[in-house]
């Protein structure tokens, strides 16, 4: 039952997350600094491809299910 000054879904039972900020900026610095130094001439179709297929899915948004069928109900004139 409902009751006034809750705090349903307000509070997280699972406290804080494994890893900080400060780290992800790390390993996110870190990553940068590794694609920078990737000479991308030196490398073989297949591994520019395969960079390729690696990368993308963190550069594009994910793509979701769209439906083109429409169910629509005629309303009758009053």
């Amino acid at each position: 039952m409902f009751k006034k000054g809750n705090n349903y879904g307000s509070l997280s039972k699972r406290g804080k997350g494994k890893f900080n900020t400060e780290l992800k900026e790390h390993l996110e610095d870190m990553s940068n600094n590794i694609v920078k130094e990737l000479n991308i001439k030196d490398l073989s179709s297949y591994e520019k491809i395969k960079f390729l297929r690696t990368i993308l899915p963190y550069l594009l948004p994910k793509r979701k299910e769209t439906s083109t069928k429409h169910n629509f109900v005629e309303q009758p004139f009053i």
